[in-house]
Order: structure tokens, then sequence, then C-alpha cells
């Protein structure tokens, strides 16, 4: 990973250290985009090979109690043992990143139907068949309004899911969703299932070299800095993490 910048040499020679500052500080930013970028490859990519951890199109618009119970269960099913029965220890998915409009669809549960089925109602009852959630259940998700944990499960909220977002985008070029589609992604952070191997300088220790830029002359009156990180990527167990598309 690599990312240059440059700046005059009179704010050098009049001491702006905030320009240089700021200079220094654009070009770690653009290293920790390049890394975001990378990672959303590789664990969309990962997707995109095993559809087994595509959990099927939700119809709705929005994430429902019901689509949050079938990703816990499908978890579950793809995490068998070697002979398809039940595993020596139980695995499900501890983390779900999700886009903002999706923590707007938890909080929304707190007024709204949360049923997919009519069950006992009666017509006379309740015409439309909606099913409001239990008192304690609203409760619980008027008060957290945050939503650091639904069910058992921690929700992580990142701004580039979302429909037309940056990982979105991602997704819809490797085909898993569509423009209009958002992305729900389970994690199971009790196992190893990803790792990141960064090279290491052997004399100082350090990750991210940083070297003055050579490619100027005294004619062009400018000082640049180049940085580059070398790094690498693996998912060794795509079976710790599972995705919901909301169509």
């Amino acid at each position: 990973l690599e990312s240059a910048v440059d700046f005059n040499k009179r704010y050098a020679a009049r001491s702006r250290l905030d320009v240089v500052s700021k200079s220094l500080t654009r070009m770690a930013q653009e290293i920790l985009l390049q890394q975001e970028n990378n990672s959303a490859s590789l664990l969309l990519g990962t997707f995109a090979d095993n559809k087994a951890n595509l959990v099927s199109h939700t119809s709705t618009k929005s994430l429902t109690l019901d689509d949050f119970n079938k990703l816990l269960t499908a978890q579950k099913r793809n995490n068998s043992s070697w002979v398809g029965g039940t595993p020596e220890q139980a695995k499900g998915v501890t983390d779900l990143i999700v886009s903002p409009e999706r923590i707007q669809d938890l909080r929304e549960m707190a007024y709204n139907p949360v049923n997919t089925k009519v069950g006992g109602q009666t017509a006379a009852a309740n015409t439309s068949g909606a099913v409001a959630a239990s008192d304690a259940v609203r409760n619980a998700v008027y008060s957290q309004s945050g939503l650091p944990e639904f069910f058992g499960v921690s929700i992580m909220e990142i701004y580039e899911l979302g429909i037309g977002q940056r990982f979105t985008k991602v997704a819809d070029a490797l085909g898993i969703t569509s423009g209009a589609d958002d992305l729900c992604i389970g994690l199971d952070r009790s196992r190893d299932a990803m790792i990141q191997g960064i090279a290491v300088d052997g004399e100082s220790g350090s990750t991210l070299t940083v070297s003055a830029d050579d490619q100027y002359s005294v004619r062009q009156k400018k000082i640049g800095y180049f940085a580059a990180l070398e790094e690498a990527r693996a998912v060794i167990n795509d079976k710790a993490i599972i995705s919901c598309i909301v169509a």
C-alpha cells in the first residue's frame, strides 16, 4: 500500500508545522483507507465465492425480527459438525455489522408489528394480523436507542454500509447485491477466522515506512514524502461469517 504528499518549501521555511502535520496526517489516512478497501474486498469476496454464507433476500426493504432470527439459525446450520450433527461447541453470531438504516429498523420494533404469522389472532380482534412485541421487548428496545446489543448479539454500526455506500458498492460489483440492496454482516468473534499479516522492518521494528520523495528538483520548490506498507490478509474460516441481504 502506497501514498505520497507534497507541499511548497516556503511552508517549512516559515515553520508552518500545521501544513506539514496535516500533510502527513492525510498520507496516513490514505493508507488506512486502502486497508479498509482491501478488508472489504476480501470479506465480501468470501460471500461471492460461498453462497451458503448468504441468507435469502428479504422483500420488506427493512431488517425485521424474522430476518434476524433466520440469520442466527442459518449460522448454526452452517456450523454443524463434520458429520452434519451437533458440534462439540455451539457456534453462532456474536456481532452484527449494519448500516444506520438497519439500526433504524431495529429501533422501529419498539412501535411496529414484529410478527410474520397471524398466530391465534382472530379477524375480529385483529383484521391486519399484526402482532406487537411484548411490553418487555418494546421497553428494552426503547430504553437502549443506541442498541449496543440485540438478542445477545453485539451491534456494530458503520456508515460504509447502506444503499449506495462504499462497501455496498463493492458488493454490487461482486454480484452479491444490486444497487437497491443493503447488507448485514454477522461475525463469530469467538473463533479465529480472518488474519492480517504486516511486514515489519528488521532494524527499526516499524510497519509503515516514510521516506523523502526524491522526484522534486530545486526548480519545483516542493518537498514530498512517500509512505509504504506491506501487508497480507486472508479468510481462514469462512464459516465464522454470514450475511443477510435486505432488498
